[in-house]
């Protein structure tokens, strides 16, 4: 049962991560990408091109052959929170000077 309830956590936190990386492309495509005349995404969208380029460039913590380390979890959701952020903050920036 506990291994039950570990699985459910780690999905429904990995939705969520995924959802906001989803959120913070979803938005920095409306602050640069449409004003150059491209069409407007939704979160779906946002979330899709997160999983697509994840795929690509190797970013969703599946590094094969790389030693693990116990607290290798905590580093991986602590970046997943905080690019996405960082990400905002310094877009949030830029859209000052625009």
């Amino acid at each position: 049962m506990k291994a039950i309830l570990l699985v459910l956590g780690a999905v429904v936190g990995l939705a969520l991560l995924g959802l906001w990386w989803g959120y913070a492309i979803h938005v920095l495509w409306a602050w640069f990408v449409v004003p150059l005349g491209v069409v407007p995404i939704k979160l779906a969208h946002a979330y899709g091109l997160s999983v697509l380029f994840g795929l690509f460039l190797n970013t969703r913590g599946l590094d094969v052959g790389k030693e693990k380390n116990s607290n290798d979890w905590a580093t991986s959701v602590t970046v997943g929170v905080l690019m996405p952020a960082f990400a905002l903050f310094l877009g949030w920036i830029a859209v000052g000077f625009m």
